[in-house]
């Protein structure tokens, strides 16, 4: 039988080599674009899927009413984060049958080995000890998974919305930061030169995110016991 220290030690080495290969992949990302059914709004996201700028063809009132100009939008950005998200699937598949990077060295200040250190050093390296850090560390993650998951019901239906820089765009995300609605001036609509649409529709969408980033569910997570806790088993910070 192995010595639970050992164990927590593969524990490590494999969370860090599985965090190397996401890093890669997302590494390998490159901006994609998409557009609506009626080809007339065109959505581009930068490579790390951040909105870059939404576009509104000259043509887009002959195709297009007033009240579908807002879910062609919508339906453009789903369609250009699926590109990405194919992207994605397509890298990690890439990066998976690529020889697997060797884990990095655990660093000498880890808060783990030092704990283990300590333990081991008071106890005459006994098993034991060795044996109660690591469960320990899976109640730790039993605590954490139930925190996370208060945290998703928590934020489920929390909602925050960004304006354009003249107003007459409303945007509101969902607390995961994804684009719900869009509300537009009905009477500045009716004259908006299309390059100001997509300008201010752009600004909506980025303002709504970023307040969703800031107050939403990938804040709460960030500081939760869940991130602590991969960062002390693969000694970087991880990103939610």
């Amino acid at each position: 039988m192995s010595h639970p220290s050992e164990e927590l030690a593969e524990l490590r080495e494999a969370s860090d080599v599985l965090l190397q290969q996401t890093t890669e992949a997302r590494a390998r990302l490159r901006p994609v674009q998409a557009r609506d059914a009626s080809g007339e709004i065109l959505v581009r996201l930068d490579a790390s899927g951040q909105l870059l700028a939404v576009q509104v063809g000259f043509t887009w009132d002959q195709k297009l009413t007033k009240q579908e100009l807002p879910v062609a939008v919508l339906e453009a950005l789903t369609e250009a984060r699926a590109a990405r998200l194919e992207q994605y699937g397509t890298a990690i598949k890439d990066v998976s049958e690529e020889p697997a990077p060797r884990a990095r060295p655990t660093a000498t200040t880890s808060p783990v080995v030092t704990r283990f250190q300590d333990r081991l050093h008071s106890r005459g390296d006994e098993p034991a000890a060795a044996g109660e850090l690591v469960v320990e560390l899976l109640t730790d993650a039993e605590v954490a998974l139930v925190e996370a998951n208060r945290l998703l019901d928590e934020h489920s239906g929390r909602e925050f919305t960004g304006r354009s820089g003249s107003g007459h765009v409303t945007a509101t995300a969902s607390g995961a930061g994804d684009l719900v609605s869009l509300d537009l001036d009905q009477d500045w609509l009716a004259g908006a030169h299309p390059a100001s649409l997509g300008r201010e529709i752009t600004q909506a969408v980025l303002a709504a995110g970023e307040r969703a980033q800031r107050e939403g569910l990938a804040a709460a997570l960030r500081a939760s016991k869940l991130a602590q806790l991969a960062q002390r088993l693969t000694d970087q910070s991880v990103q939610v």
